[in-house]
C-alpha cells in the first residue's frame, strides 16, 4: 500500500491530482492537503511531457523504462510527449549499484547471483 501510496503523492505533485481525486485515492490514503492543492498554476508551467518525464524519474525505474517504451510509439504518443520522454533515454543520473542490486532482489524473490549467469554492476 505505501508504494501505491508514492504513486498517487507523485501523480498530485506533478499535476495530476484529478486523477487521484477521481480514483478516490485521496481519500484512501489520506493524502495532505498540501499535495491535493489545486496546482493549476504549476501545472501550467509544465508540459504534459514534462509532467510525465518528472513523475518517471521520481518513481523510479520500473516507471523510467516505461517512459522509455512509451517514446518509441510515435504512432500513438504526441511528438511533443515522446520528445521531453526521450531524456529518459540518456539523461539521468545515474544510482548506485547496491540500490540495483536490492531492487532486482526484492522484485524477483532472490540473490543477483542466482537469477543471472552474469550481471555487470558496471555503467556500460
Amino acid at each position: 500500500m505505501q508504494r501505491y501510496r508514492e504513486i498517487a503523492v507523485a501523480f498530485s505533485r506533478n499535476g495530476f491530482g484529478h486523477i487521484v481525486k477521481e480514483l478516490g485515492l485521496d481519500q484512501l490514503f489520506s493524502l495532505p492537503k498540501r499535495v491535493m492543492i489545486n496546482k493549476e498554476q504549476e501545472k501550467s508551467q509544465k508540459t504534459l511531457g514534462e509532467r510525465l518525464r518528472l513523475i518517471s524519474e521520481e518513481l523510479g525505474p520500473t516507471f523510467i523504462k516505461m517512459g522509455q517504451m512509451a517514446s518509441m510509439r510515435p504512432d500513438v504518443i504526441p511528438k511533443d510527449v515522446i520528445k521531453e520522454l526521450e531524456l529518459l533515454q540518456d539523461q539521468l543520473s545515474p544510482f548506485p549499484y547496491s540500490e540495483v542490486e536490492a531492487m532486482v532482489e526484492k522484485e524477483l524473490g532472490a540473490s543477483v547471483e542466482e537469477l543471472f549467469q552474469s550481471f555487470n554492476p558496471k555503467n556500460q
